[in-house]
């Protein structure tokens, strides 16, 4: 691996989005072609290899090109199979969808980045709905049987014995799974540039929870509503 061409871990695309973000903006086949090379180009160059001694390194790696691939891969006159990017990328220490990403224009990036987020956004929003209402019936058992408090593992010396308490024992349970267990993962954090930035996004997280609960008229119609089907997210 040649090393220091790390790219961010965010991933707003797969290839297949961007071949399908090219046809929406008119891009060509040709056009990626020439800026995934050109891309290959720099971090060639950026590691210090000539065409021949970057050869020597892809087949390291498996992969056996020439000189001359090289030279019309890095001109974009050369189709560059999937499983060669793979390899190229890889010799380079950056992950294929890291190395395509880099080579998308901002049109493409922008628009690959909102479908993401509008993805996720339903998900995320479906994911919360059903986490809360499994919380909200084991709630539920706790104040049918307070006994049951009794299987949750923790350190602390009081159990929950109805559903407030029980609530009140989760958030301080997920507050030191953030500081500990999902602190050690970096997948599960957004690194912001800057105090306004990371309030910002923790807005538009809080803004996708913020009104996922309402108070049902009756009881028949909480358990009607709990008993549906899986909901829709907007």
């Amino acid at each position: 691996m040649l090393g220091q061409h790390r790219c961010s871990t965010f991933h707003p695309c797969s290839s297949s989005t961007i071949v399908w973000k090219m046809h929406e903006t008119g891009e060509t086949i040709q056009s990626f072609e020439e800026r995934f090379g050109s891309r290959v180009r720099e971090y060639r160059l950026d590691s210090g290899l000539t065409q021949g001694a970057f050869v020597s390194v892809l087949a390291e790696h498996g992969l056996s090109l020439d000189a001359s691939a090289i030279s019309r891969i890095e001109k974009g006159v050369r189709a560059v199979r999937l499983g060669e990017a793979h390899v190229i990328s890889r010799a380079f220490g950056v992950e294929l969808e890291d190395f395509l990403r880099s080579c998308m224009t901002d049109v493409e990036e922008f628009r690959a980045a909102r479908d993401m987020a509008n993805r996720a956004m339903r998900t995320g929003r479906s994911n919360i709905v059903w986490m809360l209402r499994g919380f909200q019936r084991a709630g539920r058992v706790l104040e049918r049987n307070p006994s049951v408090s009794d299987l949750l593992e923790d350190d602390e010396s009081e159990r929950p014995r109805d559903s407030q308490a029980y609530f009140d024992w989760a958030t301080r349970r997920m507050a030191k799974l953030a500081a500990t267990t999902w602190a050690l993962h970096s997948d599960s954090h957004v690194p912001a540039d800057s105090m306004a930035e990371a309030e910002a996004l923790s807005k538009l997280a809080f803004q996708l929870a913020a009104d996922v609960t309402s108070i049902y008229s009756s009881v028949e119609d909480d358990k009607e509503r709990s008993d549906g089907e899986h909901p829709t997210a907007p």
